[in-house]
């Protein structure tokens, strides 16, 4: 683990991504594929053509195409799906709150192997006008899916965690724009209203900082009964066992998170299991809040690669403990650090409990970048004792099911979309392979990727 020091001379300004204009006729020749069960074949030569994967074929005569790559040594997969993100955030240090740049997220994400992400917590129009932008070539990054803004208690979290954590001007704009603020039956009719149909409702059964006021029983029951009346999807965000408890009786379709504080019972553990309820863990999310609270944010290749300066400035100062946690935030925080070995012990339980894990960052965040900070979680997850194999399927092939089951994503077959990512070695068997990126494309698109 690499702590930040002085690296002001490291983060240099500019564009980390160039795409291709259009999609190129792409043969990557002799090249391993990592399948949506796990296992690594080949060698095969792989055809792209107008954004999509045409052919897998048995390593053959050379045939026509604008662009040959080779794959020899080299793994090729799925690009990475990061099934929690925040696409308006920024990599904030307390104290410290910028306006967020959302199109540095978007290059992060993508020269990173990102080809697509799950926001949780966003104006549905505004996704929409960024998938837009990403679609007619003005803003490079990868494809993005949400949940609309998620629906929380009034006066509670994210609001009460930004606002603690920031004291802005900025904070109220910001938390308006990620939730919904509902108390009761009524209000969840009133905001069905403006919320627009994204198959997933976002709800918020955590207190951040504690002691802030929580989603009621009333609003809990009408978000399942409205997701339930238009064939929705109801994703928790968890932070205790007894919000574990809440969305197992509610009952949820997934957690986002895993608790950051509090053992989970055998009981719990086996109720997410046999009810086939999946966790995205985002275990960096709780990781980074740990270092920052110890004044040693991480600061990894990726990071060095891809943060501008006045981010680097900003980590730099929070190691030197010149913007500690503070106040509401800090008594919560406490939590959070006390409870280090209850959150790995919870996602050893999942592993060895069945229950399906899914993978995502909960980036940009505190001491979170977009982009490096899903490489870190796949780290985590090894470090927890998941399986390389299970990784790689759970960051490809399970993330993408899971957004949208008729998505033509997250597999290397053909006829699917050539968001891709190739890399050295074979990850499967050494799971730090999957940083060292080759080469990416969306959508067929070559991606030159750029340090800043």
């Amino acid at each position: 683990m690499v702590y930040i020091l002085v690296l002001s001379t490291l983060a240099l300004a500019g564009s980390l991504v160039e795409i291709d204009a259009e999609p190129k006729i792409t043969l990557i020749a002799d090249v391993h594929i990592l399948t949506s069960d796990g296992t690594v074949e080949g060698p095969y030569d792989v055809m792209l053509r107008d954004g999509i994967i045409e052919d897998i074929s048995d390593i053959s005569a050379p045939v026509l195409a604008d662009h040959v790559v080779d794959g020899t040594g080299a793994t090729l997969m799925p690009g990475l799906v990061d099934a929690h993100v925040h696409v308006d955030s920024m990599p904030a240090i307390p104290g410290r709150l910028h306006l967020p740049k959302t199109r540095d997220n978007f290059e992060g994400w993508l020269y990173s192997g990102i080809t697509t992400v799950f926001d949780l917590g966003s104006d549905l129009d505004r996704i929409e006008s960024l998938q837009r932008k990403v679609d007619r070539g003005k803003l490079s990054g990868p494809s993005v899916f949400t949940t609309g803004k998620c629906f929380g208690a009034p006066g509670g979290h994210p609001a009460s965690a930004i606002e603690a954590t920031f004291h802005s001007p900025l904070v109220k704009l910001i938390s308006k724009s990620m939730a919904w603020e509902v108390e009761t039956a009524a209000d969840v009719e009133r905001v069905q209203v403006k919320r627009g149909a994204t198959g997933f409702y976002k709800i918020i059964l955590d207190q951040i900082p504690r002691d802030v006021p929580e989603l009621s029983d009333e609003a809990l029951a009408a978000l399942r009964q409205a997701a339930t009346n238009d064939s929705s999807r109801v994703i928790a965000h968890v932070g205790r066992p007894n919000d574990v408890q809440r969305a197992l009786d509610t009952p949820v379709d997934a957690l986002a998170h895993t608790p950051y504080t509090g053992l989970l019972s055998e009981d719990q553990v086996a109720a997410l299991a046999s009810k086939h309820i999946p966790v995205i863990p985002t275990l960096v999310v709780w990781e980074s809040t740990y270092q920052v609270a110890l004044a040693k944010p991480f600061f990894g290749p990726l990071e060095q690669e891809t943060l501008r300066r006045r981010t680097v400035r900003d980590f730099e100062a929070n190691a030197r403990g010149r913007a500690p946690v503070e106040g509401e935030m800090a008594l919560w925080v406490e939590q959070v650090v006390d409870g280090r070995g209850e959150r790995w012990a919870n996602v050893r339980a999942y592993i060895d409990g069945g229950v399906e894990i899914l993978v995502g960052s909960d980036s940009p965040n505190l001491g979170l970048s977009a982009g490096p900070s899903l490489h870190r979680e796949i780290d985590l997850l090894a470090e927890a004792g998941m399986e390389p194999a299970d990784i790689l399927v759970a960051v490809t092939w399970a993330n993408s099911r899971f957004i949208d089951p008729d998505a033509r994503f997250g597999a290397i077959r053909p006829g699917f979309e050539a968001d891709l990512l190739l890399v050295d070695g074979d990850p499967t068997e050494d799971i730090e392979r999957v940083h060292a990126i080759r080469a990416v494309w969306t959508d067929g698109r070559y991606v030159e990727r750029r340090q800043r």
